[in-house]
């Protein structure tokens, strides 16, 4: 009676669909992280510090706000930026925007700001190349 051969898995084609799907996380997360904006280049962006971790506040695309990775809404906004500023006072606020948002959202995030109490709004950029 002959020996049936005995089955053996291939890990080669596992191998190799691990990396693809690892070198894709590794390429999307950081995009994720920017939650799609576009920030405006300038020559010469702020170096940043070792200050205290900013209050990051974001314009994104679709126009909607986000604070402290909080979704907000506009009437919200002067409000939840108050209560951080109440909670800490020496963080400093940095605003994101898209490249594409139009100066009139910046400036409702500015004077938002100002009226929570903040003395200075940092704008984030991205450097030029």
């Amino acid at each position: 009676m002959r020996k049936q051969p005995e089955p053996e898995i291939n890990m080669t084609p596992l191998v190799d669909v691990v990396l693809v799907l690892l070198i894709i996380f590794m390429v999307v997360t950081p995009a994720l992280a920017q939650n799609g904006l576009e920030l405006p280049k300038s020559a010469r962006p702020d170096v940043e510090g070792k200050l205290t971790e900013p209050i990051v506040t974001q314009l994104l695309p679709d126009g909607s706000i986000v604070v402290d990775n909080a979704p907000t809404s506009e009437s919200e906004l002067e409000a939840r930026l108050s209560q951080l500023h109440t909670a800490s006072p020496a963080r400093r606020l940095s605003v994101k925007a898209d490249a594409h948002a139009g100066y009139g959202q910046v400036r409702k995030v500015q004077l938002a700001a100002q009226h929570a109490g903040y003395a200075t709004v940092s704008l984030a950029v991205a450097k030029k190349e």
